[in-house]
């Protein structure tokens, strides 16, 4: 009989063990993890350093990039470029994770230290103190060495790509002078012409930037279409001669300008040598 009642109890607690142990034969979780690094151990303030995220146990590899002290740590895009502060942070010592979007508990961080010296990163703008016409165009140029990114932002005057006063100036170094020359008071009821100095920052590192100064002339504009009108003078004068050879038969030298027929003598001279 106690036989019998052993045998009950195990056909009754069989199926609960079987359907508990069946729990190990589904499909087990990937491990998601998450590792971070880059080439380089320090930067310099200002400056930039890649880091990378390795992402294992998905398929979606995306991260978000963060800075763990703030924005007083620096700054990183979301491809992993952390760009340095401009000055140098206490502690030094920079931490950067990178979360799993597939999974946001898992994360990794790397670090890097950021130190005050920079390399040495120059800027050269030309061409140099250039006269612009009012009005006028001049087409800069900012050569950058010290570092591979040879980018700059243009300002003039300390403004970012200019203003109506002072002219404007393109991403690319083009400049678009004033309509007029800028003035400021003198402090003695007079005024004084603003010196106008265009400026090409390195984006590589702020403190890093060439300059050069703009002379506006409004004289040098009429000059110019002066020139033009005494160049133009000129080809009609010399086409008006050739027109007098070739169909009166008048010697070049015998009129010095159309206003010569105008003479009583050159008049009969002109008229004969027609009705011949």
């Amino acid at each position: 009989m106690r036989r019998f009642y052993f045998l009950l109890f195990e056909l009754a607690v069989l199926p609960l063990v079987v359907s508990c142990g069946g729990g190990t034969t589904g499909t087990v979780s990937p491990v998601i993890s998450v590792r971070v690094s880059t080439s380089a151990t320090s930067v310099a303030a200002g400056q930039q350093a890649q880091f990378t995220a390795t992402v294992t146990g998905t398929t979606n590899t995306s991260v978000t990039w963060l800075v763990v002290g703030g924005a007083t740590d620096g700054t990183i895009s979301v491809s992993g470029l952390y760009t340095a502060p401009a000055v140098v942070p206490n502690p030094a010592l920079v931490t950067v994770t990178a979360t799993s979007q597939a999974d946001l508990r898992k994360s990794g961080s790397g670090s890097i230290t950021v130190t005050g010296t920079s390399p040495n990163i120059t800027v050269v703008v030309s061409p140099s103190t250039p006269t612009v016409p009012n009005f006028g165009r001049q087409q800069f140029n900012a050569a950058v060495s010290g570092t591979s990114n040879t980018a700059v932002n243009w300002s003039v005057n300390g403004t970012p790509g200019g203003s109506l006063q002072f002219g404007f100036i393109s991403s690319s170094g083009l400049y678009f002078g004033p309509g007029g020359v800028p003035t400021k008071s003198n402090g003695s009821g007079g005024v004084s012409t603003t010196t106008l100095t265009v400026t090409a920052v390195s984006q590589a590192s702020a403190s890093a930037s060439g300059s050069t100064t703009v002379t506006l002339d409004k004289r040098w504009k009429r000059q110019r279409f002066f020139d033009q009108r005494q160049h133009h003078h000129v080809l009609r004068r010399h086409a008006w001669l050739a027109r007098c050879t070739r169909r009166h038969a008048i010697h070049p030298e015998q009129y010095a300008h159309p206003r010569a027929i105008g003479s009583r003598h050159n008049r009969r001279a002109h008229n004969s040598t027609r009705l011949g």
